[in-house]
């Protein structure tokens, strides 16, 4: 989004709303504002949470900040891959926070985008009718795929008439899609294989390590290079580390594992793939996004619809109960294929970078004028 503002509204002042402004400003070079002030406010831990007249003050001295930072903004734009959602989102969480600037941006007649989001899981009756009033009070709507627009529909009936458009990641530019470190053996034998945390219980994160663990041995076994790659720091760490010690006892210093901390070292790592084996969303977006042949081992139905986009649907696995023989089989297919998957995903490319400066330019024009 920053890439498609700077080129559609140049000098253009752009500001961060983020849980973490100090890390924005680092990493993107511009402002940021606390989408918060109090992170435990999103928690469904209630031991951390103030007691109730403290935070009700806290709630009513946020709103008059938020409401005071809106008026000298323009436009507020929503981007993700999991915006409407509840999941893992406690009464302060992030349906709420976002009705607090959505509401905010609307009491100053600002423009408010809901610009190629994500819908997941819709369970909690609150979340919803947040969700359901930051929608309403939106002057522009789109979703990355289908099944994220039906979901909206659930939340507010008038979005069956809004448009879908890509992932907006489909617009990175190249500097940042072919990184310069994709460097090293090029003979089509270097394979990434995605680690992703399991939510389940220790019986089959150890099912999932030891199914994973047998394909990579099976890679090595044919002679090619498996790499390890995570697709977040924080969630897939202590599961690369279980994968990592099993497969030590198996084959000690044969397997390229790098921890990686930045999206940066993430492209980097995937540009030295040639084929990608990934679970996570955005392993699968990003190695897409580089050109890279793909199977989607798919934890969550955002990498089905992912993969049905990009006409891929047949090289995708579903994670649960996922067994290394099944893996193997649809491996050995993408690479037998794997020249006239890089000219489907060529031309996808093509199609959505299109449809997403389409996109930008109905998005701002408005504000260009």
């Amino acid at each position: 989004m920053l890439v498609g503002a700077r080129r559609h509204l140049p000098g253009a002042e752009l500001i961060g709303v983020t849980n973490n402004p100090a890390d924005t400003e680092r990493r993107h070079g511009i402002s940021a504002l606390a989408i918060s002030p109090d992170p435990t406010l999103g928690s469904k831990d209630v031991s951390r949470a103030p007691p109730p007249m403290r935070r009700a003050a806290q709630e009513l001295k946020d709103w008059l900040r938020v409401i005071r930072e809106m008026r000298g903004i323009d436009m507020l734009v929503m981007t993700g891959t999991g915006m409407l959602t509840d999941t893992h989102e406690g009464n302060f969480g992030m349906p709420y926070q976002m009705f607090k600037w959505v509401v905010a941006s609307r009491l100053w007649r600002r423009k408010v985008a809901f610009v190629s989001v994500g819908a997941e899981g819709l369970n909690d009756r609150m979340q919803q009718f947040f969700l359901h009033w930051s929608l309403r009070l939106a002057q522009f709507r789109s979703y990355r795929d289908p099944l994220s627009k039906q979901r909206a529909e659930r939340l507010y009936s008038a979005a069956s008439g809004d448009p879908i458009y890509p992932d907006l990641a489909f617009s990175l530019p190249k500097s940042l899609t072919a990184p310069a470190a994709a460097q090293g053996p090029r003979d089509g034998r270097t394979v990434a294989v995605g680690v992703y945390a399991v939510e389940s219980d220790p019986d089959t994160i150890r099912s999932y390590v030891e199914e994973i663990g047998t394909f990579v041995l099976w890679l090595l076994e044919r002679g090619y290079r498996p790499c390890l790659v995570i697709g977040d720091a924080e969630y897939d760490e202590a599961v690369r580390l279980e994968l990592k010690a099993w497969l030590e006892k198996k084959v000690p210093n044969e397997v390229v594992d790098e921890r990686l901390n930045a999206f940066e070292e993430l492209m980097a790592q995937l540009a030295q793939a040639d084929l990608v084996v990934a679970t996570r969303f955005h392993n699968v977006l990003l190695s897409l996004v580089q050109e890279k042949p793909v199977l989607s081992v798919s934890h969550m139905d955002k990498n089905e619809q992912l993969m049905a986009a990009m006409g891929l649907e047949s090289y995708s696995l579903p994670l649960a109960n996922v067994r290394h023989q099944d893996v193997v089989a649809r491996f050995a297919i993408l690479e037998q294929n794997a020249d006239q998957v890089r000219a489907v995903i060529r031309q996808k490319l093509i199609l959505f970078r299109e449809r997403l400066e389409e996109q930008y330019a109905l998005l701002f024009a408005d504000v260009k004028r």
